[in-house]
């Protein structure tokens, strides 16, 4: 099934017939989300928004930026593969939604996480949702958006022109980046195109190069969009294309991407609220391997082809997704309520080969699919003076399966049984495949969320806010139906072998959160408090199954596999923003956050979690230029996973505390004009030797950092960035 374009005529016809229906129309969204400008005033409890123009950042991964935030941190497989953590939680269990849609990452290693899609220099803003999220958001890790550049529709009639240009450089990788946005609009009428060429090398730490690092991309878009009395209509359609990307804590590099993205959005006036469809896709090509910007690895002395000498391996993978919101908004007893459907499906499937052995193969994912449908409805509204309660409801019927699968030493008992008796590689991989093909691997699962959340005006510029929520996570087709043990986890970066599970339960997180904000025209401050307790958390836990461990040993390098399975966890913590304006000239910005996660079935902690933070901004202000002396301190990270990070055997063992740290920038916002501005930084002032907390374990040896240990942070980096808007 092709899942990009079946159900589009369906959907355009549903489109159709809401603009035929139309009554005069406006365009409203009705989905809060927080802002603030970075180092800005705040809405203490609606949280931060970017400006990403004038952001400080000198990285390529936009991940990065949500660093600024309180709560919000990075996993970084990559130069352009960071996912973003938001209180513990990422990958898979974060909803991430780009230009509004959601897809899924399309390699099983998150190779391209979400931000992968979003070209620093082609970010026209990027916004997280503090706190517990809507019943509109689907996942339990929180509610992220990012946007491309576009222009806005004017305020006549006539045609005036857009134009964006950005160009950046950076010391550290030897990279620079080139984007550009042009476009037409009117007050009814937006058209643009977009294109983005960057690259950088191997980026540099403990004054040398760590390599294997370096990376390509490109991207290109265009869109149109409709704003009439009656109804409203946008389309947009991106392609991004990945080269040569490294990926150090992943086993496999990235050989490329290629990527296209659209979506399609209208709405209108019915009856006395607003009816919105929009309905978009992704297809993603994928290739990854491991001899091109590393060497290739020994992993195994098996005495098969495949296995004879370095084990070079390839890796084509093929992902296809759809997504159909409809949406009713109207107005009700001094509040909106919103009622809407969500569809989604995706399909998946990944094949290794061997380019020394041709015959060699491996269908480790083979059309596994997911088909999702919730219903969701919700309440916004005040229900005396000062007092706004939320209330919602989504309920979500999910569908998945996979198609049998195959591999060449399997095929090898196929075709003579008598050689390959009990006890040889060939016949524990032949008793893994029949073992997942006979099972049954069709699975069906009904989650229910519910919201409530009260926001209370408090005297002495203070309110407060309080919820409490149940939010679920399906399982994802990895966590289910990787039958042969290997090392794709969605970019754990652990250094493991994993294997699957089809009976996997969803996860279940309940949660708590209270909330404070407190501003006035010289400041703000907004500390969070959160418990969440996650029912059935999905993580890996040590293999008991021989035949696994065998093939797992002796083909694929790790003795001690993981599974996926369900386990009982919980987290919870503070973190906060803040601001004071200390003069007139001068000010102070910056977030606090603490974490705690762990197992509570067991005594363990949970794995890859950011240690406490704080991030301090003192500013310089003048009416068109700014000086931010910055610095971004973490504690020592001490709780670590003994199940994920204490494995000897695997080659993967850090089990050893990160030490803290902290580090100092420097940068300067120049407006030369209304139409020019000018960035510069200096990231790492003292170039400090540090470990980064949230960085996954080495797995390139000619990275310049032993096999299985952390990475490092990296050194000093001197960045300019130019911006001519018109």
């Amino acid at each position: 099934m092709n899942v990009l374009y079946s159900g589009l005529a369906a959907a355009l016809a549903v489109m159709v017939s809401a603009v035929q229906a139309a009554e005069p129309a406006a365009n409203a969204d009705t989905e809060q989300i927080e802002s603030i400008t970075v180092y800005g005033h705040a809405d203490t409890l609606q949280g931060p928004e970017l400006d990403a123009a004038r952001s400080h950042h000198g990285n390529a991964d936009a991940a990065r930026l949500f660093e600024l935030l309180p709560g919000a941190n990075t996993n970084e497989n990559g130069a352009i593969s960071g996912q973003i953590q938001y209180r513990g939680l990422f990958g898979p269990r974060t909803d991430v939604r780009v230009n509004g849609l959601g897809f899924p990452s399309g390699g099983p290693n998150w190779m391209d996480p979400p931000m992968h899609y979003v070209p620093p220099g082609l970010i026209g803003s990027i916004a997280l949702h503090r706190g517990i999220s809507s019943v509109s958001n689907k996942n339990i890790g929180g509610h992220a958006e990012a946007q491309w550049k576009r222009p806005e529709y004017g305020a006549r009639d006539s045609w005036q022109p857009y134009l964006d240009i950005d160009t950046n450089l950076r010391s550290n990788d030897s990279g620079y980046g080139v984007a550009a946005t042009f476009g037409l609009s009117n007050s009814q009428q937006r058209f643009y195109v977009t294109a983005n060429d960057e690259s950088g090398d191997d980026y540099e730490a403990d004054g040398n190069s760590v390599n294997g690092t370096e990376f390509q991309r490109q991207a290109y878009g265009a869109g149109y969009g409709w704003s009439g009395d009656r109804w409203f209509a946008d389309a947009a359609y991106y392609r991004i294309e990945t080269d040569d990307a490294g990926t150090p804590s992943l086993p496999l590099d990235i050989g490329f991407f290629r990527t296209d993205l659209w979506h399609l959005q209208t709405g209108t006036l019915l009856g006395p609220g607003e009816f919105k469809v929009s309905v978009g896709g992704s297809d993603i090509d994928h290739g990854m391997h491991n001899f091109s910007l590393r060497p290739a690895p020994d992993f195994s002395s098996l005495p098969l082809p495949p296995f004879a000498g370095d084990d070079r391996r390839q890796v084509r993978v093929s992902s296809e997704s759809l997504e159909l919101r409809l949406s009713y908004d109207m107005p009700l007893a001094d509040g909106v309520w919103s009622t809407g459907v969500d569809y989604n499906t995706e399909e998946h499937s990944a094949r290794v080969t061997d380019p020394d052995f041709a015959p060699f193969f491996v269908d480790n994912i083979n059309n596994a699919e997911q088909d999702s449908t919730a219903l969701y409805s919700t309440w916004l509204g005040e229900v005396r003076s000062g007092t706004q309660l939320e209330v919602g409801l989504r309920v979500t019927r999910a569908e998945t399966d996979s198609d049998p699968v195959d591999a060449f030493p399997a095929q090898l008992v196929d075709a003579n049984p008598a050689a390959w008796p009990m006890g040889t590689p060939p016949r524990a991989v032949f008793v893994l495949r029949e073992r997942f093909n006979n099972s049954d691997r069709e699975q069906s699962d009904t989650l229910l969320d519910w919201v409530l959340k009260v926001n209370q005006d408090l005297p002495g510029n203070w309110n407060m806010e309080a919820g409490v929520a149940r939010k679920t996570r399906l399982p994802i087709y990895l966590e289910r139906y990787l039958w042969i043990p290997l090392e794709v986890n969605a970019g754990l970066g652990d250094g493991n072998n994993y294997v699957g599970n089809p009976d996997l339960d969803p996860e279940v997180s309940h949660q708590v959160e209270l909330a404070f904000g407190w501003q006035n025209e010289h400041g703000y401050l907004s500390p969070r408090f959160f418990f969440h307790r996650v029912d059935d958390f999905i993580q890996g836990v040590a293999v008991t199954d021989m035949v696994t461990i065998a093939v797992s040993a002796n083909a694929n390098g790790d003795p001690t596999p993981l599974m996926f399975a369900n386990v009982d966890a919980e987290l919870y913590g503070l973190d906060m923003g803040f601001g004071w304006r200390l003069a007139e000239n001068w000010r102070v910005d910056g977030n606090l956050a603490w974490l705690r996660g762990r197992r509570t079935d067991e005594g363990d902690n949970l794995y890859r979690l950011a240690p406490p933070s704080l991030r301090l901004a003192l500013t310089w202000l003048q009416p068109r230029w700014q000086v931010t002396l910055e610095h971004l301190a973490y504690a020592r990270q001490d709780n670590l996973s003994r199940t994920i990070s204490d494995d000897p055997a695997s080659g993967a063992n850090n089990f050893n505390e990160v030490p803290g740290y902290g580090i100092f920038n420097l940068y300067a916002n120049l407006d030369l004009s209304s139409q020019w501005s000018v960035n510069v930084g200096l990231e790492n002032l003292a170039d400090k030797d540090y470990l980064d907390p949230l960085s996954g374990f080495n797995r390139n040896a000619a990275a310049g950092v032993p096999v299985g240990e952390r990475l490092p942070g990296r050194g000093r980096n001197a960045f300019l960035r130019v911006n001519f808007r018109l």
